[in-house]
């Protein structure tokens, strides 16, 4: 997990700031006792240096502590903590805190060691609130679309096989023989397929994973169920509640989008999140399909010290990716299938920077950076450097969301912007 250095209070305030307005104040009373040789004078000057100094120091401290953006502990996770220790912990509440995790780690707001430290806390929960241990699951990189288009529009599956070529499409037909799933079989919903291959699939894909290098394919997760009805893995779960509030389609204030993604957490209305899974893979697709354009007409832009792409005003799917975690999950899909594609050795080491019209009358865009995908840590500079750039240029721009790597931005002063953002990172 990411440790978070806090300046000393001392390196940020100083006490003698409200001494010296204090001084002021009864320095012309004090005038008479002033000495004839001039030490006071001194006195004020080596104050003044020593200030100096330390305004410096403050500064570099305060840019180092904002440089960069970081998650921490899921607030889920904390609110559960609070929870049980006034014994006021359930199965619910412990569904909603792994819910709350797990979107973290899906969303790369945390890397997986700490994801894994977490996990090993709750996991103590679940075992304690639930007398078998079946609550948790070792989840597949990937949703239930259909079984081969699962690997298709995964992130994980589709850029480890690049499967936007025939030879990725050649080596996953290789897995599917291997596993000995039929042609038939895996073309239809993994619901519908026949029970041999699901209650196997998972073994299987595990056993030929190395074989694929697919060592990342799975990772620990929980499901849940509730009465007699469909389980639900976190991840689905995850991807449900995101597509019911970032649903374009519905005309419903955001407010109202909210209540319902709350309702879907409700072991009673089950069937609003099965709804939200249903527009997850909807919008899924459409990523894949984005992703898939953006590699064949080549319109990842190498721009010195980042990589750039922006999203046509004619794309049909564009107001699908007006939404922060959208074109978030978008801009992740799109790196890493760049990085898998491309012969520059460097693009593992850059970052991307993604842009989607927002508003057409208004004449806006929206900006969103993420980190290389060669860092070992969540954290993301790019948020700062979107600030600087900004107040270099005068570009009109607006910081509306929690993460400070993703604002709206002027349509015609993107220019000016991003030669500015290219200069600060070169």
């Amino acid at each position: 997990g990411e440790m978070v250095d806090i300046p000393d209070f001392d390196d940020i305030y100083r006490q003698d700031e409200e001494d010296e307005e204090d001084g002021a104040e009864s320095g012309d009373d004090n005038s008479d006792n002033e000495e004839i040789d001039g030490s006071p004078r001194k006195r004020i000057k080596t104050d003044t240096l020593s200030k100096r100094r330390w305004l410096q120091k403050r500064k570099e401290i305060l840019f180092s502590y904002y440089e960069f953006a970081y998650y921490g502990t899921a607030s889920a996770l904390i609110a559960f903590d609070l929870a049980w220790k006034l014994s006021k912990d359930n199965n619910d509440n412990l569904w909603w805190t792994i819910i709350g995790l797990t979107e973290q780690y899906l969303h790369q707001k945390i890397d997986r060691d700490k994801y894994v430290l977490d996990v090993s806390t709750i996991q103590g929960h679940v075992m304690r609130l639930n007398r078998t241990s079946d609550e948790s699951a070792m989840s597949v990189n990937c949703m239930k679309i259909g079984f081969e288009n699962d690997f298709c529009h995964s992130l994980y599956t589709a850029c480890k096989f690049r499967v936007w070529t025939m030879k990725g499409k050649k080596n996953l037909h290789e897995l599917l023989a291997e596993m000995g799933i039929p042609v038939k079989q895996a073309m239809q919903k993994f619901s519908s397929m026949d029970m041999e291959y699901k209650i196997n699939v998972k073994e299987w894909i595990e056993n030929l994973a190395p074989k694929f290098g697919l060592a990342d394919i799975t990772f620990g997760s929980f499901k849940t169920q509730f009465g007699y009805k469909t389980k639900f893995t976190a991840a689905d779960a995850v991807y449900g509640l995101i597509a019911i509030m970032e649903d374009m389609e519905n005309t419903k204030p955001l407010s109202d989008k909210f209540l319902e993604a709350l309702d879907s957490l409700s072991r009673s209305k089950s069937k609003v999140l099965v709804e939200g899974i249903r527009k997850a893979k909807l919008q899924q697709t459409a990523i894949f399909k984005q992703v898939r354009n953006f590699i064949d007409m080549r319109q990842v832009v190498c721009a010195g010290p980042f990589l750039y792409a922006c999203i046509d005003e004619g794309s049909p799917d564009k107001k699908i990716f007006c939404k922060p975690t959208t074109l978030g999950k978008l801009a992740r899909f799109l790196l890493t299938a760049y990085v898998a594609s491309s012969r520059n050795k460097l693009a593992a080491s850059l970052p991307m920077v993604l842009v989607t019209p927002l508003d057409t009358d208004r004449g806006t865009s929206l900006v969103l950076g993420i980190p290389p995908i060669a860092e070992d840590t969540a954290r993301n500079f790019l948020g700062r450097a979107f600030e600087q750039a900004a107040e270099k240029t005068k570009a009109r721009t607006l910081h509306d969301c929690f993460d400070s790597s993703i604002m709206e931005v002027k349509t015609e002063d993107r220019g000016k912007f991003f030669d500015a953002l290219s200069a600060l990172l070169a």
